[in-house]
């Protein structure tokens, strides 16, 4: 499988415990990213100046949901008689799946890491085996079985592609039809 960029260049650290947390660095800075493109989207759509939708679009209460909410309802009113918004309707919902309350944001980036360390008795010259994981619920951590709440290597790079794909979309979206409208002040 090909990938270019970041994403490629992640998959070729062969430390897997290096590898692991540069997935999640960038699962957690392209959804910082995925917000500022959303202000963007939002400013650009709306009829307010910058510093008023800045204060709408980050103060409080300060969630996903809130901001999602706010971009949507400003460019879906923009575009209201136009196609352009059926791909923006599918962003939208990729954007909640992922920052949305059990998104990869919020799992990625509140949750805790670990990484736990295996030796093979049988060969006492094997390499050690690492088992890295992101619980989703750092109060079942004792209680539930490991497997049944973690994100191992595999799904955190899968988080990373689907944030990149996310993101690429969006600011696509917004260069196309958006960045056009943008205030500069």
């Amino acid at each position: 499988m090909l990938q270019l960029g970041i994403i490629g260049d992640i998959d070729k650290i062969e430390d897997e415990i290096v590898r692991f947390y540069s997935f999640i660095g960038y699962c957690v800075s392209t959804a910082a990213g995925i917000e500022h493109m959303l202000f963007n989207c939002y400013f650009s759509a709306s009829d307010i100046n910058r510093e008023e939708a800045a204060k709408k679009f980050y103060g409080r209460p300060h969630y996903a949901e809130k901001r999602i909410k706010l971009a949507n309802g400003a460019v879906e009113g923009l575009f209201s008689n136009s196609d352009s918004v059926g791909g923006w309707k599918e962003i939208i919902s990729e954007i909640d799946n992922l920052s949305g309350a059990k998104g990869a944001r919020n799992v990625l980036g509140h949750n805790p890491l670990s990484w736990d360390v295996y030796a093979n008795d049988e060969d006492v010259d094997a390499p050690f085996l690492f088992e890295l994981a992101v619980s989703r619920n750092s109060n079942e951590a004792a209680a539930t079985n490991r497997l049944e709440r973690k994100e191992n290597l595999k799904s955190v790079r899968e988080e990373a592609c689907s944030i990149h794909g996310t993101y690429m979309r969006l600011f696509h979206f917004y260069d196309t039809y958006l960045k056009a409208r943008y205030k500069a002040e």
